[in-house]
């Protein structure tokens, strides 16, 4: 039997077929690239000397602020997860509720200060940066899934993550800015903690059956770890640097802000 000539109908659209998905493969690799990099965003208000002032009020207000986006994004991701699976969606959320516990644990207990922070802040630091990396992996793999079929949906979903991504670097900056960190390097672990989406994007692109059954799971778990961090964390923060009037403000006025971007960019608007 001879092989299929070069100019078999059916060779031809195998051909066109993999040229496809090489390039659309190339679009989503390019999408997550840029959503990570919207992380460095985050620190353009102290790179252009908007909020070089550390006072206790501003600390308080930029705090409350991170939270109520943070908090938001964490609903918008929640929504998503229970469309898939409301079972999945709770286990997911109680998982990233228990892992974001369980590293404030083991980073207080095993944190040694060092030279540029004591050990209490070096935990908060390292707390804030591991559940954001960690919750990072979920989206990737949204932002991956979501380009299947026409790939509109996938780009809506990545422009989404993209938003979400910098009030993230927001929150991380808050922690990092007032300790001694330049805002180059706040900038650049910014885009470390959301690295995960662009590693995950593609395989979860080719691989979509495969990951199916996990994302509303890694919703769950990504809005829990996050929303735990932020009433943990940097709720308490807020409340102690400035009135629990101007918290409630600048929590409502943030909250209400990410909730009407994600209503902007979703495709069902």
């Amino acid at each position: 039997m001879n092989p299929p000539s070069a100019g078999d109908p059916h060779t031809v659209a195998v051909t066109d077929e993999l040229s496809m998905i090489d390039s659309r493969l190339l679009i989503v690799f390019l999408t997550s690239v840029l959503s990570t990099l919207a992380s460095a965003l985050s620190v353009l208000p102290f790179a252009l000397g908007f909020a070089s002032n550390f006072s206790q009020n501003v600390l308080g207000t930029a705090n409350a602020s991170a939270v109520g986006f943070m908090i938001s994004a964490s609903c918008g991701l929640i929504v998503e997860a229970i469309e898939a699976s409301l079972h999945a969606a709770l286990v997911g959320i109680l998982l990233g509720w228990i892992f974001s516990h369980t590293c404030k644990t083991f980073f207080q207990d095993h944190v040694n200060a060092n030279s540029m922070v004591n050990a209490k802040d070096a935990s908060k630091i390292l707390l804030v940066m591991t559940v954001l990396f960690a919750h990072s992996f979920a989206e990737g793999v949204a932002m991956g899934m979501s380009f299947g079929g026409t790939g509109k949906m996938g780009l809506y979903i990545s422009f989404a993550m993209a938003i979400h991504n910098v009030p993230e670097g927001f929150a991380l900056a808050l922690v990092l800015l007032p300790r001694g960190f330049s805002v180059k390097r706040t900038a650049l672990w910014a885009i470390i903690s959301s690295a995960p989406q662009m590693l995950l994007c593609a395989p979860a692109f080719l691989f979509v059956e495969s990951f199916s059954g996990f994302l509303p799971y890694g919703l769950g778990f990504a809005a829990g770890a996050m929303s735990h961090v932020s009433l943990n964390e940097l709720l308490q923060d807020a409340l102690h640097q400035t009135s629990p009037k101007r918290v409630l403000l600048s929590f409502g006025g943030s909250f209400l802000f990410m909730y009407c971007a994600q209503l902007i960019v979703h495709p069902s608007s």
